[in-house]
């Protein structure tokens, strides 16, 4: 299918959005109770409270794929869609908060399973599904790297009407833009994070820190993307904690995204450990490998005037 003519210089971003949908569309032919229903019919022999979280993981889940899969393929349609910027809110708005909705209907009808029998239907649901959450964490990474593309920006600009401000002086940043998100994993926040923080305040540094940017009720995954969207680099973290991560890891992928994508250097890897515990992070991700990595045990001090002279290039 050929991208729509005003989106051609984000052509490779929309055709991966199309590519999904199409992906989500062969899962939705496949949910398997069209093919196994002679064991859903046995469902309702047990407590309703149990049969009623199969269901709605056969509902739900097959709804997510039509819906999403429709979302996505409408990106081409300017009659839908009259901007970038207007699409990009739209799939913000209706799946940023999903991915742990989804997690929670498998783990329920996991959970009704356990208390009446093994149906071959839920199995083979809880897979689709599941394939379907990959699917959607690609679709939010996909989301993060349009943010950054000029012609996000613009029109971000224009519809939010800052383009005069920002005109008066092209290289002012605007007040909501970071100079760094720092990731990390939670174990690290009192051993390092947070002194590091309060010295780069102490520089006039503007970070992105969850504990300071995400309020009581608010939405993680919405808050860290508008973070990683709207920071020149991402500090992470890379600790034995950081490893584990699922989150970490999580921004970790979206933000090498960005960078491979961009073209430009956004992840500033740090090293919190020994010598023995850094290789075996690195065995971890071999594509920080060829990165120049700065250690923890440099000192704070020296790591903050390596980021100053990155910030003034």
């Amino acid at each position: 299918m050929e991208v729509r003519k005003d989106f051609i210089s984000v052509e490779a971003e929309i055709y991966k959005a199309i590519l999904l949908s199409k992906s989500l569309q062969e899962l939705d032919s496949n949910w398997s109770h069209d093919k196994n229903n002679e064991d859903m019919h046995l469902i309702y022999g047990y407590d309703p409270n149990e049969y009623r979280k199969i269901e709605v993981l056969y509902s739900y889940g097959r709804s997510m794929a039509r819906s999403l899969a429709y979302d996505l393929y409408s990106v081409n349609y300017a009659d839908k869609h009259g901007t970038l910027y207007s699409w990009v809110q739209k799939i913000e708005n209706d799946w940023v908060d999903q991915v742990q909705s989804y997690e929670k209907i498998i783990s329920n009808a996991l959970d009704a399973q356990s208390k009446t029998r093994r149906f071959n239907c839920v199995i083979q649901m809880v897979q689709t599904l599941q394939d379907q959450i990959k699917i959607l964490e690609s679709v939010l990474i996909l989301i993060a790297i349009l943010k950054t593309k000029d012609l996000y920006l613009l029109e971000e600009r224009v519809i939010n009407k800052t383009m005069s401000a920002v005109s008066k002086n092209s290289n002012t940043i605007e007040s909501d833009e970071y100079d760094v998100f720092i990731s990390h994993a939670s174990e690290d926040k009192g051993t390092f994070v947070e002194t590091f923080c309060e010295h780069l305040s102490a520089e006039n540094i503007k970070f992105w820190y969850d504990s300071n940017e995400i309020g009581w009720g608010e939405s993680l995954v919405r808050k860290i993307n508008q973070g990683l969207s709207k920071s020149k680099y991402s500090i992470i973290v890379l600790s034995k904690s950081f490893v584990d991560k699922k989150w970490t890891n999580k921004e970790l992928e979206a933000v090498l995204n960005i960078e491979t994508n961009t073209g430009d250097v956004r992840v500033l890897p740090l090293m919190l450990g020994n010598s023995d515990e850094i290789k075996s992070i690195l065995d971890q991700y071999p594509l920080l490998s060829t990165k120049r990595y700065l250690k923890v045990s440099d000192g704070i001090s020296a790591i903050v005037e390596n980021l100053k002279k990155v910030l003034s290039k």
